[in-house]
């Protein structure tokens, strides 16, 4: 059943869009200081019928949210302002939407280089003004607010869910397989402790795969899939890690493969120290991305296997807000790309797969994608596919949905990934 947004959320996006539209601005609120704020009267009734009497404790937006606003910074917005009880009713709604009118100029200021025209075409049609000067303008200034107002909130929320997925919690270790094991906690390059599992070979051959889970995740769900039985079975050594951010790993963020390559790279300074000087890499969806971006950067990595990577952050991204059934999706797309590269201090697209992929020819890529993916669309793998080099394979698997073409092909699965990493290595 598909994931929905608060219906408040919803209610104010289409307040905007009424807003926006230029309705007759009927209905007025004054202020302490003798402005007054036009509002669709129709779109009032509509957000009264749904949520009744519209206060800040029916309302779905906690202090701590507009804590965040205020903190990202809002223009002439103070602390006061954004924290400040929304009076009971529709009154309350307009006076506290006053002082914010030009908040969606001061966002498309923000997002506009980011929307690749869909925020600048949404924007176009509301330059800032001082002050309203007509019923009509008027309306379309406070629909920008409301679409800003919305806009931020997602853009928030959105990019929490993406950055700060919940962790994994699996206790299961490869002993539950019957497989020996040593459990160790490596230090990437910028400090961030990655644990990790080292499963031996019955026979040394100094070949290891490297696996690489997927969002939200950890390293224990190869202990439900045929991959890690199958490689160990086929005399390979295995190594798998909890990636920053998740598991048994520290880190404050996920980074969608701009900072998860230095966790590989601990995971390979650990295979050295092993012996093993012929590494392959095997990742899912968010792994599959970074493994990408680490072979791409790192030739001591012999070949890539990568299972439902996407092809880009914001291809990422726009699967979410779709999933999520987001209004005005390219806008909202935007506004995460927006707020997650702040709160992480850097532009996540520099790790897109689709730019890095083709940097890992002459090395042997298996690109391996469900049909039915719902979460990552099959698409982005065939994007990347056309961005890589020779040589290179892709296998779209029928039926299967995201992270799940080893559980819906499995036999198929295990002798394919067999035979590339003993080719390959």
């Amino acid at each position: 059943m598909p994931i929905r947004l608060p219906r408040i959320l919803v209610a104010v996006a289409l307040a905007a869009t009424t807003a926006a539209c230029g309705q007759p601005a009927a209905v007025r609120a004054t202020t302490g200081a003798g402005a007054t704020l036009p509002f669709a009267e129709a779109t009032l009734d509509r957000l009264v019928k749904e949520h009744g009497a519209l206060d800040n404790r029916q309302l779905p937006l906690p202090q701590a949210v507009f804590r965040t606003l205020d903190a990202d910074g809002n223009g002439t917005l103070t602390r006061d302002e954004l924290l400040r009880p929304m009076p009971t009713g529709t009154q309350g709604l307009k006076a506290s939407a006053l002082s914010a009118r030009s908040e969606m100029d001061r966002l498309a200021d923000q997002l506009r280089p980011k929307a690749q025209g869909g925020l600048a075409a949404a924007a176009a049609d509301e330059p800032a003004t001082a002050e309203p000067v007509a019923d009509a303008r008027e309306g379309r200034t406070i629909g920008g607010w409301l679409l800003g107002r919305y806009l931020r909130l997602v853009g928030h929320y959105g990019s929490e869910f993406m950055l700060h997925p919940k962790r994994h919690e699996d206790r299961r270790t490869p002993a539950d397989l019957g497989l020996t094991y040593t459990a160790r906690t490596l230090t990437a390059e910028d400090g961030i402790r990655v644990a990790a599992w080292h499963i031996p070979a019955a026979s040394k051959t100094g070949k290891a795969v490297i696996l690489v889970h997927g969002h939200g995740a950890s390293k224990a769900i190869w202990l439900q899939s045929v991959v890690l039985p199958a490689l160990h079975e086929a005399g390979f050594d295995i190594i798998a890690i909890d990636l920053r951010r998740h598991g048994a790993s520290t880190g404050d963020h996920v980074t969608f493969g701009l900072h998860e390559p230095r966790d590989i790279a601990a995971a390979k300074a650990w295979a050295r120290e092993l012996g093993l000087d012929s590494l392959g890499l095997l990742g899912l969806s968010l792994g599959g991305a970074s493994s990408i971006r680490a072979a791409a950067a790192d030739p001591d990595f012999k070949a890539v296997w990568d299972d439902c990577a996407f092809a880009s952050f914001r291809m990422a991204v726009l699967s979410a807000a779709s999933r999520f059934q987001a209004p005005f999706v390219r806008l909202v797309v935007a506004a995460v790309l927006e707020s997650a590269n702040r709160k992480v201090g850097a532009d996540m697209t520099e790790a897109d797969p689709d730019r890095w992929v083709g940097r890992i020819a002459p090395r042997p890529l298996q690109i391996v994608h469900g049909e039915e993916d719902p979460f990552i669309l099959a698409e982005n793998s065939r994007v990347n596919y056309a961005a890589a080099q020779e040589p290179k394979s892709l296998w779209v698997v029928p039926g299967a949905g995201h992270a799940n073409s080893d559980g819906t092909a499995p036999e198929a699965y295990r002798s394919r990934v067999v035979a590339f990493f003993s080719k390959a290595l």
